[in-house]
């Protein structure tokens, strides 16, 4: 075989041998879903000191996708994970959630829902085990805020899906323009770990807002808060009555007089807040491993 040949040979084994290696092949990457250690109180706005003592989320389906911008419906979809599971965002022990399974090959975003999807085959958004599993919520959070020397309990269960006016079929959560993500995934032996801080969901709360002191006057609401006494106001800005929502181990809450706890409802302030840094804020950490994730 001449020098020619031999270079030939060389040249097209090189060739096949990139070839080989531009090959996709089926690839299975197993995911873990994890919490924070949140053990002491942490800083809210205005003051606000805050503890939690419960914070579930309803995670997925997740889909990684090729481009660096999902969305669509993410047609160039490397791998998808098509279940759901309630994280414990207090637990920093990584669960098993499952296997993501698609192709090799580089993905450059994410997109995933909050346990409840939106199908172009339904009319309303459906909700899966983990929404179910926290009864038809996304996320549950209770816990406490310290504030102005009073100790308030608080609660929050919102369900979070695509609204009537969004396109239906799209996962809710993105990655943002600005976010760095990007993963060469194999054929075998990868795991991703994803990460939940749910400091994150409850900073931009204003409870000053909803426990503020305040008397009844004619620019006053029906019902306002001198430290933890409710005052009932007439519509000339009068006391109608007064009730001390201590006597029954309640709290005195703005606009709503004696209740048990802080319960948000949805479209308040505070349920906005913790809907927006869910969707937009915060995001969870993608930790990639070829090991047992630790940390």
């Amino acid at each position: 075989m001449n020098v020619l040949t031999r270079g030939a040979c060389l040249t097209l084994l090189l060739a096949l041998a990139g070839c080989i290696d531009t090959v996709q092949r089926e690839a299975r990457v197993e995911l873990k879903l994890a919490g924070t250690d949140i053990s002491k109180p942490f800083a809210g706005r205005d003051g606000a000191s805050i503890s939690l003592s419960r914070a579930q989320l309803a995670f997925g389906p997740l889909t990684l996708c090729a481009g660096r911008e999902a969305g669509d419906l993410c047609d160039d979809a490397l791998a998808e994970w098509r279940e759901s599971a309630v994280v414990d965002a207090l637990d920093p022990e990584p669960k098993r959630a499952g296997e993501l399974v698609g192709i090799t090959g580089s993905t450059r975003s994410y997109m995933y829902d909050l346990g409840i999807v939106s199908l172009l085959t339904q009319q309303q958004p459906v909700p899966l085990a983990a929404a179910r599993e926290l009864s038809g919520h996304s996320v549950w959070l209770e816990g406490t805020v310290e504030l102005r020397g009073r100790t308030v309990p608080f609660r929050a269960r919102l369900a979070m899906a695509q609204s009537e006016l969004s396109a239906r079929g799209v996962p809710i959560v993105r990655k943002s323009p600005s976010e760095r993500f990007a993963q060469r995934i194999t054929a075998e032996g990868q795991q991703l770990l994803i990460r939940f801080d749910p400091r994150d969901w409850v900073v931009s709360v204003d409870f000053a807002a909803l426990l503020a002191n305040g008397e009844c006057s004619d620019a006053a609401g029906p019902r306002v808060c001198s430290g933890n006494v409710a005052q009932v106001c007439a519509a000339d800005g009068t006391v109608m009555r007064t009730r001390d929502c201590s006597l029954a181990n309640e709290v005195c809450v703005s606009d709503l007089g004696c209740v048990e706890r802080l319960e948000f409802r949805g479209d308040d302030q505070a349920s906005l807040a913790i809907r927006n840094e869910l969707l937009a804020g915060g995001r969870p950490v993608f930790k990639w491993s070829t090991e047992s994730p630790s940390e």
